[in-house]
């Protein structure tokens, strides 16, 4: 029989390296259609059950009762494909919404439509099973406060620029106001899916961070792309450069205070099971107060730099083999006393028990 698949015959690993393939079935060329249903012409991006691109791991995250389900984008080196996320009998289905060869039309089992958004939403209301296993659509999850549309961003003046990323300043507009915020725009033409995955997961943990003396994430833009990591904006620049200022460098309580305010950040992120990895001056930020915010949780060469484990017993035994606790962020830690320079007299002693104080 000749058969023919969606525009996705190579849409195996929706998740990244660290997750196991999905095999995707072969669609019949010439298997019978129940029924064509006609498209309602509405954009998939406007239903607060689409959720854009997203790992498989954060979808099951977010469905957590049965019933519960969601409509996100899967990636893998070749194509991006529509996936069900649902929870059934206490199981998870991931199920791909297909396209035919020539791209006519989307298919789930023997439903055809011309958009996405029609065919899963009448999957929904008429409760119709979505595999063998009876999996049925019936409480959608709705995208997260943290999730953002492009409506609200206003871009202002480029801060930066990387090689997978651009930085400019910007606006937020959320229900209680406007904000002044960094965002963070990313290539998607230079960044390799498994590090967008690890971006978004990065982010996806970030967003849960409450700190002083950490840099907030106001949430990502997932629904189109660009994709954009919307951050606290840090008036003040980076440490790097205000060490740099040969004209007005700190002075030794304003070093001091750095090393308090970096310790008391970092012993934060410990009590969110948090490893920065990369910590630096670099990727120390100062408000308008002058105030430290660690931040720049990044990629780099298409690696994840924060890593965080499930904070349940299960994984405590995980977390100490692997060295996830901080002591992972102590030579980085060392470097970073050696950029501030700190004589005996302010720093030394200081800096020596605040640093034993972090270790695992």
């Amino acid at each position: 029989m000749t058969t023919e698949i969606a525009t996705a015959e190579n849409a195996s690993a929706f998740t990244g390296s660290t997750e196991p393939a999905e095999t995707i079935p072969l669609l019949p060329l010439h298997t019978p259609v129940q029924k064509v249903i006609d498209s309602l012409g509405v954009d998939i991006r406007t239903r607060q059950w689409y959720h854009g691109f997203m790992t498989r791991r954060e979808a099951e995250i977010l469905c957590r009762k049965d019933g519960q389900w969601l409509v996100r984008v899967a990636h893998n080196q070749q194509v991006e494909v529509y996936c069900i996320s649902v929870k059934f009998n206490g199981e998870y289905f991931h199920i791909p919404v297909l396209k035919t060869a020539h791209n006519t039309f989307f298919v789930i089992n023997d439903f055809l439509c011309k958009d996405p958004m029609t065919l899963i939403q009448y999957h929904y209301e008429f409760r119709i099973p979505l595999n063998p296993e009876g999996a049925c659509l019936k409480d959608p999850v709705q995208r997260q406060t943290w999730s953002l549309q492009i409506e609200q961003l206003k871009l202002g003046a480029k801060l930066g620029h990387g090689e997978f990323s651009d930085v400019n300043a910007g606006e937020l507009m959320l229900w209680d106001g406007k904000y002044k915020v960094a965002i963070k725009r990313i290539k998607a033409t230079k960044l390799a899916n498994d590090s967008k995955i690890a971006l978004l997961r990065e982010a996806f943990i970030m967003r849960r961070l409450n700190h002083p003396h950490v840099l907030r994430l106001f949430g990502v833009q997932t629904i189109q792309d660009p994709i954009m990591i919307v951050l606290e904006l840090a008036d003040g620049n980076s440490l790097k450069k205000k060490l740099k200022n040969q004209e007005k460098p700190p002075t030794p309580d304003e070093q001091e205070r750095y090393v308090y305010e970096i310790v008391d950040g970092m012993q934060y992120l410990e009590s969110q099971w948090v490893v920065h990895k990369d910590l630096a001056a670099r990727n120390c930020f100062l408000d308008a107060k002058g105030s430290i915010k660690i931040g720049d949780f990044g990629i780099r060469k298409g690696t994840l730099k924060l890593e965080v484990p499930e904070p349940t017993p299960p994984y405590i035994a995980e977390v100490m083999s692997k060295c996830f606790l901080p002591k992972a962020d102590r030579p980085s830690f060392e470097k970073l006393k050696e950029e501030l320079k700190l004589s005996s007299k302010y720093g030394q002693e200081t800096f020596v028990e605040k640093l034993g104080k972090i270790q695992a």
